[in-house]
């Protein structure tokens, strides 16, 4: 199913490769352990060509048809033997679709900010046939940009303490709000 960025424009992907530089500076940017060896080298320049001029489908082409992840990954199975297992086909599309979401939602922030904006708001970016319920009460919610943006910078290795983002593919994203009209 396709994702809706509803405020990807060019400023928004200048503020997400912001994003990405900055976790490049602080050793932050996530590598997923289904990343082959070559494909960690070069996840960075990949992730940074898609945010600044292609879509997560794009990624995911890229990481797939490369053979830059794994095909086997060990899992724990209610025991204590790990056991190998084969890594979902849709593995490249999860992982792109999800980074690429975490910078968007990022650069939204930002661009928030900048357009003197105090709030963002979650929206449903891909349909879910079966969503979540904790996912669906999130949807139309307003959360300061500011706090929002350090919870997304530290996410995944810190639970965001505003309780957004729920998760790994929940398809919620944000989206700037709409301008208040004048009386």
């Amino acid at each position: 199913m396709e994702f809706r960025f509803e405020n990807l424009a060019e400023i928004t992907r200048r503020y997400m490769a912001q994003e990405l530089s900055r976790d490049l500076i602080y050793g932050k940017l996530y590598y997923s352990p289904r990343l082959t060896p070559e494909g960690r080298a070069v996840y960075s320049i990949l992730l940074e060509e898609a945010l600044r001029w292609h879509t997560p489908h794009w990624l995911a082409d890229a990481l797939r048809y490369a053979n830059y992840l794994r095909t086997t990954e060990e899992r724990h199975a209610g025991g204590d033997e790990p056991i190998q297992a084969r890594v979902p086909e849709t593995a490249p599309e999860m992982l792109a679709v999800d980074e690429f979401n975490r910078y968007y939602m990022r650069g939204v922030c930002l661009r928030a900010l900048a357009q003197g904006f105090e709030f963002v708001e979650i929206y449903r970016g891909r349909e879910s046939v079966e969503p979540r319920e904790a996912s669906e009460a999130l949807i139309g919610k307003q959360l300061p940009a500011d706090r929002l943006l350090e919870d997304l910078r530290n996410w995944p290795e810190q639970s965001p303490l505003l309780g957004f983002p729920t998760g790994y593919n929940s398809g919620l994203s944000l989206r700037l709000p709409e301008p208040t009209p004048i009386a």
